[in-house]
């Protein structure tokens, strides 16, 4: 996972810090924190790799079926993830984009996704998250 910024990076709005992903607790019984967007997008490579039958009480969750599709639709993809990061109650990053990356390996597939700010705190930041 890389987090190049794509711009200027302030951090006014981003929560700090944020819930560590995959979740633990910590020896004294507290939930690990850490970088609020390495976890926003941990969260998003979990999304890729849910399928939506094994949220159905939150179906928008699970984005395995659009984002192995052999031509995913990036728009529609943005729109869904950020629709569940509504769902979420994430109100400080949106996905400004999608877009497919070179894969590591045979038959891996990535995604570049750049998450902004919203406009009152606007920052962009390029990752790759597997799909």
């Amino acid at each position: 996972m890389t987090g190049a910024p794509a711009a200027a990076s302030p951090t006014a709005g981003v929560p700090d810090p944020g819930v560590a992903l995959p979740i633990a607790i910590t020896r004294d019984g507290r939930l690990q924190t850490g970088d609020a967007r390495e976890g926003l997008v941990a969260l998003i490579g979990a999304m890729f790799a849910s399928p939506r039958k094994h949220w159905p009480h939150a179906p928008w969750f699970g984005l395995y079926e659009v984002a192995s599709a052999p031509r995913p639709d990036r728009l529609a993809l943005a729109d869904q993830l950020n629709q569940a990061l509504r769902h979420l109650g994430v109100a400080w990053a949106s996905v400004a984009e999608v877009q497919l990356a070179a894969g590591e390996g045979d038959g891996e597939r990535r995604f570049a996704i750049v998450l902004a700010g919203p406009e009152n705190d606007r920052w962009e930041e390029r990752h790759e998250v597997p799909a």
